[in-house]
């Protein structure tokens, strides 16, 4: 599967835009960044990118691409972090709680930064020792 450098230029915006946190472009928004005469260039470049697999597409809803995973491009290693909801005062032996969800933070960006001898299934378990153990992130 090759990409046409004008394809893996939409590919890279829609994934910049959702990684910025925005909704998914539109077809009309995609077309104004890159300047094409109209919408249907670019709705012709999105199409043959879910076609090869790069984007999938809900039909039926505006604004629901997604980047698909692309073998033989890594990403960058992730850690669940728990969430807890409110955390009950007293005495810490005394109640257990379960966590409510986990956010995905990528290693790099909270000052994680593992080495040729560092090595860990499970990152948050890491990250929650290394917190025990120091008392702080970084």
């Amino acid at each position: 599967m090759r990409l046409t450098k004008k394809q893996e230029a939409v590919r890279k915006f829609i994934d910049d835009e959702l990684k910025a946190g925005r909704a998914c472009p539109t077809h009309r928004e995609i077309a104004s960044h890159f300047r094409f005469k109209s919408s249907y260039g670019a709705a012709r470049h999105v199409q043959a990118l879910v076609k090869k697999g790069v984007l999938a597409a809900e039909k039926g809803k505006a604004r629901a691409l997604q980047i698909q995973s692309i073998p033989g491009i890594s990403r960058s290693a992730v850690a669940e972090i728990p969430l807890f909801g409110s955390i009950p005062a007293g005495f810490g032996d005394e109640r257990t709680q379960e966590p409510e969800g986990c956010v995905l933070v990528d290693i790099s960006s909270i000052g994680f930064k593992p080495t040729r001898n560092t090595f860990c299934h499970d990152w948050a378990a890491c990250l929650r020792r290394r917190h025990r153990d120091f008392g702080a992130w970084a």
